[in-house]
């Protein structure tokens, strides 16, 4: 059964639904959800969305809405930073979120990115993930790569950058080629174990024979095949860091 609970976030204080268990992803429910939130612009508006989609699809006989604390303790159990303790702040497999504050919130997502989610925005999370699905049907939305993702990245000596949704990927080899690659932001730790699993260091070193000497291309073959089973150490270090960056914390 997916689970799910709608968010209404204000200038004072967030509330949220109760958890709604049962066809709360986007084929079934969700689109019907962030639909009726494009018209929710006050707490009274958002009281009756969660009243009438209670009575249209599960007619629970329980507290429906929760007001979750006011503005100075939301800040103090930053409860939109979704890669510290997940489950205890929120359990749900999906979050419907609708901003009718006036300033932009910032929200960490359990993929380590920076969600800006603007005034009227309405962002889907799964799991705390802003996946590609989320980001194709929230709204008013922007997000980066987090500081922490950076610097980590950093202590590694990858260099990162956001293209669009594409993650680029730079470091130094022993030899001096600067070497790149990109990966998909929304599926970042599949794609860099993917790509460290296909990268083969002869057709690596292939590529660079004819420039042998040249551009400051090593003459030395023996040094372009070291180089590049270097390249593939590199790879399947930083495929495996990066994956337990990812699951350090606990859901």
């Amino acid at each position: 059964m997916t689970r799910g609970k709608i968010v209404l976030i204000t200038d004072k204080t967030t509330y949220t639904s109760t958890e709604f268990n049962g066809g709360m992803y986007w084929d079934i429910y969700g689109k019907e959800i962030v639909h009726a939130l494009h018209d929710v612009n006050s707490y009274k508006k958002y009281v009756w969305l969660i009243s009438t989609f209670n009575t249209n699809h599960f007619e629970y006989n329980e507290q429906l809405i929760y007001n979750l604390r006011t503005f100075k303790k939301r800040k103090l159990l930053r409860l939109f930073d979704m890669t510290d303790n997940y489950l205890k702040k929120w359990f749900s497999d999906y979050l419907y979120i609708k901003n009718i504050g006036k300033n932009p919130l910032i929200i960490k997502t359990r993929n380590y990115l920076n969600i800006t989610l603007k005034p009227n925005g309405i962002l889907i999370l799964n799991y705390g993930k802003y996946t590609e699905t989320c980001h194709n049907r929230s709204i008013e939305t922007n997000f980066t790569l987090s500081d922490e993702l950076i610097e980590f990245c950093d202590t590694k000596d990858w260099s990162v950058s956001l293209f669009d949704t594409e993650v680029q990927f730079e470091k130094f080899s022993p030899a001096g080629e600067d070497f790149l690659f990109y990966a998909n932001v929304f599926e970042l730790t599949d794609e860099i174990k993917k790509y460290a699993d296909d990268f083969d260091p002869d057709k690596h070193t292939e590529m660079w024979i004819e420039f042998r000497g040249k551009r400051g291309v090593p003459k030395s073959i023996r040094t372009l095949i070291d180089d590049a089973d270097a390249i593939k150490i590199m790879l399947t270090d930083l495929s495996e860091q990066v994956n337990l960056f990812f699951r350090r914390k606990e859901l």
